[in-house]
């Protein structure tokens, strides 16, 4: 073992432990610096332990009377991650560094890959600089290797972490430092839905502004958008949307895809772009509803944008009742209706719907948009369905 002053060490000896009839003894041997052989040295019976602390006992010699005392743990390399986290974090994303070595080194963005390559994409030129990164697990800590070529050469070093994070990992090299932050840059997209009016033509046909369904997210210099009517399309890089500002779907509901493409390596991702088209130019009151509700079946062709309760046929009778069957097994629910005319529009309760899944549709919706043959409703929780006439 190591005796240390801060980060000197000033004696080395060895340790090892045996069990007697009276308990576990410590044995501390072959100190290299006698004051400290005095204090420490010799057989130690162990009278308490825990995982971070322990008292001892050394019996009386010729040289020494009974001494008692209590070690503590003191983790001063508890970085609060183990090596392999700050392997998988470091492959995360991408990182920007800052180090007191950097001296007319152009910013760069780090990318840490499989098979120990570190990619560093120059922030100014894009270009591409490739070497070499390794973690290391030794006496002195976790240790981070990295070899580059110039400009970046000048942290080419064995560094020892110091601090680290998820987000954020410090390390250290005599009198320099270096520091990375994680940066995630395609972290804020997601699937989206992007919802148009119809206008007055009633023919499910809007223009849409796609470059708008993630208008909250930064653009990242090093990565193209380009805009595809299929995921097809879009892995191919084929029949790109021209014009993404003022696309006119083919559709409704309809599933365009937004490719965001590394220009330095080819790699992407593709997000989803949902567009749909609502009747937004007629109010109706509620004669009208009942009105439109009792002709032919109705179908939920949206729950909050998705399609799953589209396989169920809603029969409206002026009886207040509702018949229910499910197209696909066939199976028949039953359930109640009732319309009435409030300050903020049309209500709609739905009640005793006994059907599994439909059942969504239970409670008080206001009608937000009607035309004969569509109508959309919205509850307090701000959930909505879309219902279409069906007369075949």
């Amino acid at each position: 073992f190591k005796v240390k002053e801060g980060e000197t060490i000033v004696a080395t000896g060895t340790w090892s432990t045996v069990l007697t009839d009276a308990g576990v003894v410590l044995k501390i041997r072959d100190i290299t610096t006698v004051t400290i052989e005095n204090f420490i040295g010799g057989d130690w019976l162990i009278e308490e332990c825990d995982d971070d602390r322990f008292e001892l006992v050394r019996p009386a010699t010729s040289a020494n009377e009974v001494t008692h005392i209590i070690i503590e743990q003191e983790c001063h390399d508890d970085l609060g991650c183990s090596a392999q986290e700050v392997r998988l974090f470091l492959k995360e994303c991408q990182w920007l560094a800052g180090s007191n070595l950097f001296d007319n080194v152009p910013a760069g963005s780090f990318h840490f890959l499989d098979d120990h390559v570190l990619i560093v994409i120059n922030s100014n030129t894009n270009e591409e600089i490739e070497g070499y990164w390794d973690i290391e697990l030794t006496d002195e800590g976790i240790i981070l290797v990295i070899d580059l070529p110039a400009p970046y050469d000048i942290i080419s070093k064995r560094w020892k972490i110091s601090e680290c994070g998820e987000h954020r990992v410090k390390m250290i090299n005599g009198n320099h430092y270096i520091v990375f932050e994680r940066e995630c840059p395609l972290e804020c997209f997601e699937n989206a839905i992007l919802t148009e009016c119809d206008g007055e033509t009633d023919d499910d046909s809007a223009i849409f502004d796609l470059t708008t369904a993630f208008g909250d997210c930064a653009v990242i210099a090093i990565y193209s958008f380009t805009y595809y009517e299929s995921s097809e399309d879009a892995a191919n890089g084929m029949n790109q949307i021209e014009t993404p500002s003022e696309y006119a779907n083919t559709s409704n509901p309809q599933t365009v895809y937004l490719k965001i493409e590394n220009i330095n390596n080819g790699n992407f991702q593709l997000f989803e772009i949902k567009l749909i088209v609502e009747y937004c130019n007629q109010v109706c009151n509620e004669q009208d509803v009942d009105a439109y509700l009792l002709e032919c079946v109705w179908n939920v062709v949206s729950f909050n944008g998705d399609d799953h309760l589209i396989g169920y046929d809603l029969d409206f009778n002026n009886t207040e009742g509702i018949d229910i069957t499910d197209t696909i097994t066939n199976d028949a629910f039953t359930g109640f209706w009732s319309t009435s005319q409030t300050n903020d529009g049309v209500l709609v309760q739905f009640a005793n719907i006994n059907g599994p899944n439909i059942q969504e549709i239970s409670g008080d919706w206001i009608v937000v948009s009607c035309v004969s043959d569509r109508i959309k409703l919205q509850n307090n929780s701000g959930d909505y369905f879309v219902i279409e006439q069906n007369c075949n």
